[in-house]
């Protein structure tokens, strides 16, 4: 009984037993700017914000726009800035968020 005690206080104070070795089971992913419904010409920073995941479990975050492959991102900042030229056209970006056993998160704005 000793034993089962010590083991269950363990657990609850080591890192490697609570929630910060844990796999979060919600994790989000959206474009912070541009932002949807918005028109986008110029120059414009795409950015994307990923929570509830921790850092490490990331493979790669994809960046579409129009279908079109733009960027991959393997570490944060998920952020670049691109020219969407001067004349306003209906675009559509998409984001691909990828764990280490496949795609996790999609994400489209336009």
């Amino acid at each position: 009984m000793k034993i089962l005690r010590l083991l269950l206080i363990l657990m609850l104070i080591s890192p490697a037993f609570g929630q910060e070795g844990e796999k979060v089971e919600n994790p989000e992913m959206k474009f912070t700017t541009p932002e949807n419904n918005e028109v986008w010409v110029g120059k414009k920073k795409i950015s994307i914000k990923v929570t509830g995941i921790e850092l490490k479990e990331i493979q790669s975050v994809e960046l579409f726009l129009d279908g079109k492959f733009l960027k991959e991102f393997n570490n944060p900042p998920f952020a670049l800035t691109y020219d969407f030229g001067n004349s306003p056209k209906n675009r559509v970006l998409k984001a691909i968020l990828r764990d280490h056993e496949g795609v996790l998160l999609r994400e489209e704005i336009s």
